[in-house]
């Protein structure tokens, strides 16, 4: 059974926000989510809620030279039926308080 694939609405906004200089963004967003489809779970584990797992991944900045090293990262979450998508941010935006603040409000939310 292949997981479904939601984006928060904190997500949402932030491909808004970025799409607005990033034009190839839509195109690695698909890219991203077929990553996906083999039933592959990428990125590197954060923090564990109940049976949700909470993943930090690099998803590929096609509009800039950087590739997924300088790229964006996206954190998620899922379980057996769902993947949620929780948020996207630039690489270079990222500081040890911040990835601190997202962990936090991923155990607050508790599982999926």
């Amino acid at each position: 059974m292949e997981r479904e694939i939601v984006w928060s609405d904190d997500s949402l906004r932030q491909l808004k926000k970025f799409k607005k200089k990033r034009p190839k963004l839509t195109e690695d967003v698909i890219n991203f989510e077929k990553e996906f489809s083999d039933r592959r779970l990428p990125g590197d584990e954060i923090t564990k809620i109940g049976d949700t797992l909470a993943k930090e991944h690099r998803m590929m900045d096609s509009s800039s030279a950087t590739g997924k090293s300088g790229g964006f990262r996206v954190y998620y979450r899922y379980n057996e039926f769902s993947i949620e998508i929780h948020g996207l941010y630039l690489r270079r935006e990222l500081t040890q308080r911040v990835r601190n603040e997202i962990q936090q409000m991923l155990q607050r939310e508790g599982p999926l």
